[in-house]
This record gives C-alpha cells, structure tokens and sequence, in this order.
C-alpha cells in the first residue's frame, strides 16, 4: 500500500505519465513500487514524498543518526563511477556535479584523484558546512 502523503510523480526525465511497473521488484525495495518510462525507459518511484519532505528528512533524522557513506561498498562504488567515467569521457579538468553529495565523499575522489573539478549540491546544512570546512 502507497502512503496517503506520497504525492503521484511522472517521469523525471521525460514528463510522460505512461508507465508500467517494474516486475518484482518490490521485493528488494520494502513493497515501495519502481515503474519503467514507457516515453524514455527510465526507471524512478512514481509515488514519493516532496523533495522538500525528503531534504528535511536527511537532514533531521537520516544524518542524525550513524548513517554514513563512509563504507566500503559505498566507496569501491564510488570508485567505479570514477573509473567508468574517467575510461569513456575523461576526468581531467573537466566539470563535474554531483547531485545529493551527501558527506562529499565522491567529490573527494574525482578531485583528488582524477584532477577533476567537482562540484555537488547537498540539502543538509550539516553536510555542506562539513564540506565546506573541506575545502570541496
């Protein structure tokens, strides 16, 4: 069952509202439904909280508490991306955003070491004065 709250969201890269749901997935995502863009392909939660429910909820609660991403399956992920990127477009002097950056991790990496210019955005206050203090 979708929580009341959820408002119904289409297709963040397209707009559309034509989707399907993604075959058993809800297995692996707590019940919450993931639909496929039958416009574009891409596959988002349709019903969510506001981004701005979601920003406070980081914020207040998720990094209140001993969430980090300071863990190795977090990291050698982070390192892949890096990698993936830097193999087929290049890291070096390029620009890069990073999007919900979280405790800047990422951008430590691609800065440090792909010579990389990074860039994130972060809705936690905490976080971005912790990054900031990092010279990120």
């Amino acid at each position: 069952m979708i929580d009341p709250n959820y408002d119904t969201v289409d297709c963040d890269l397209c707009g559309s509202d034509d989707c399907i749901e993604a075959p058993y997935l809800r297995n692996y995502t707590g019940g919450q439904p993931l639909f496929i863009c039958k416009n574009c392909g891409l596959v988002y939660a349709r019903f969510r909280r506001s981004s701005q429910a979601i920003a406070e909820c980081w914020s207040k609660e998720r990094y209140k508490t001993d969430y980090t991403a300071r863990i190795p399956a977090v990291i050698s992920r982070q390192i892949y991306v890096a990698e993936h990127i830097d193999v087929n477009l290049g890291l070096q002097s390029k620009k890069v955003l990073d999007i919900g950056t979280g405790e800047g991790q990422f951008l430590e990496i691609i800065n440090n070491n792909y010579n990389a210019d990074a860039l994130g955005t972060e809705d936690s206050i905490d976080l971005c004065k912790n990054i900031n203090s990092k010279n990120l």
